[in-house]
């Protein structure tokens, strides 16, 4: 992401575009490669092939302009994709409660990768030298599996199918709907966020980690009770959807205003996290409810989730919240996860699913407009008079009067870029 911002300009746009092509190509990777022979082979061979893509990242672009390194994205992606699925494959028939802890474990090892990344690697290590360490750690693991391999004996290629409880087609709409949504969860509170106290690379960080740990939480706690046929389980996750796309603008611009208790991650944190939680518990549902051997409905749930956070990402970060506003983004966030709520559960919640989009929709019509660039740190500051503002979807900017000193600054996401003094 911080090489793209340097490409683009802006560290929102980076993202976008970042996670997008990194999703993309994810999913490319678990849907093909998911039925691979020798798993444990394969997994040795794919990290591999990340690691010395990660390397090679940096140099690329110089190279062969930014085409070169976004495809290296695509690739890298590409071969991280088919993790998910090899693993369960090595391990057999699981739960949806197994795989929930094998994709909240996937969570954890991103939310720890990308905090240590935004806020510490970077800055002290450079581009070159973080790279670097995320490929030796792509090579450890490929050492292990390598090892694991040579130790066992292939495994056959089939097993137990799982007890069919949706058509394929209704899990790909499930996962996809629910990556979209969480992929646009993170848009639209970033733009929120930078709305209010400005948009750097820690931020962004920050509200990544917050989303997957809270998804992560999800598909430990949550993945066996919605993959249960009891419809007053499931009609507790639309209430939660509903309650946290509801809770969500208040919740981040007590974030953006430094109000709450547990420092920015935990604030952020709380901020996304009942309707993340959902979010994250609906591809190990979907994955134990889907026919066909576990291989192949690993790569159907992680790779159709996947994809749906692409083309969420692009359709939010490029039109729909530009072009809408903050509260439109929200709302078309939380219809899309009640959306994949109700895919899980099929026709039980249609009615209640109906009802839960209308009093999302009435809700954020009534909420407070977004988009101030009068942020926290110069409210504070009486002396400051906003003469005017402008925004797009990457940066707002505003032009600032400080009485005390007789001067005039330009203020970009909250911070002052240049004065007349």
């Amino acid at each position: 992401m911080r090489r793209m911002s340097l490409l683009l300009g802006g560290t929102g746009l980076a993202t976008i575009w970042t996670l997008s092509l990194f999703t993309a190509g994810f999913g490319a990777g678990a849907l093909l490669l998911a039925g691979a022979d020798r798993p444990a082979r394969r997994l040795s061979q794919v990290q591999v092939a990340s690691a010395l893509l990660g390397l090679c990242i940096p140099r690329l672009e110089p190279a062969v302009g930014p085409l070169g390194g976004s495809a290296a994205v695509m690739a890298g992606a590409f071969s991280l994709g088919a993790a998910l699925p090899l693993l369960v494959r090595m391990a057999g028939p699981l739960t949806a409660l197994e795989v929930g802890a094998l994709q909240a474990s996937g969570y954890a090892g991103a939310a720890v990768g990308g905090l240590a990344a935004g806020l510490v690697l970077i800055g002290s290590w450079g581009l070159g030298a973080t790279g670097g360490a995320a490929s030796v750690l792509n090579l450890v693991v490929a050492s292990v599996a390598f090892a694991w391999a040579r130790g066992h004996a292939p495994v056959a290629q089939a097993d137990e199918p799982g007890t069919a409880r949706m058509t394929v087609s209704r899990g790909i709409a499930a996962c996809s709907l629910a990556g979209a949504s969480a992929v646009a969860l993170q848009v639209v509170v970033a733009r929120m966020w930078s709305m209010k106290s400005g948009s750097h690379a820690g931020s962004l960080a920050v509200i990544v980690v917050a989303v997957l740990a809270a998804m992560g939480t999800g598909s430990l706690l949550l993945s066996g009770l919605m993959s249960r046929s009891r419809a007053w389980w499931r009609g507790g996750f639309l209430g939660l959807v509903a309650m946290g796309t509801l809770l969500l603008p208040e919740s981040v611009d007590r974030l953006a205003g430094g109000s709450w208790p547990w420092g920015v991650l935990g604030g952020a944190a709380l901020a996304v996290g009942a309707l993340a939680m959902v979010l994250g518990a609906v591809v190990p549902a979907s994955f134990s409810m889907l026919p066909g051997i576990s291989a192949q409905r690993a790569g159907i749930a992680f790779g159709s989730a996947a994809m749906g956070s692409a083309v969420g990402g692009l359709a939010f970060g490029l039109f729909l919240v530009p072009q809408g506003g903050s509260a439109l983004g929200v709302t078309a966030c939380g219809v899309l996860a009640v959306s994949a709520v109700c895919c899980v559960a099929g026709r039980t919640l249609v009615l209640g699913g109906i009802l839960c989009c209308a009093v999302i929709a009435v809700g954020q019509e009534s909420s407070t407009a977004w988009g101030t660039a009068r942020s926290p740190a110069l409210a504070k500051r009486p002396d400051l008079v906003l003469v005017a503002e402008l925004r797009d979807a990457v940066t707002t900017a505003a032009v600032v009067d400080d009485s005390r000193r007789s001067d005039r600054a330009l203020y970009t996401q909250g911070f002052s870029a240049a004065s007349t003094g």
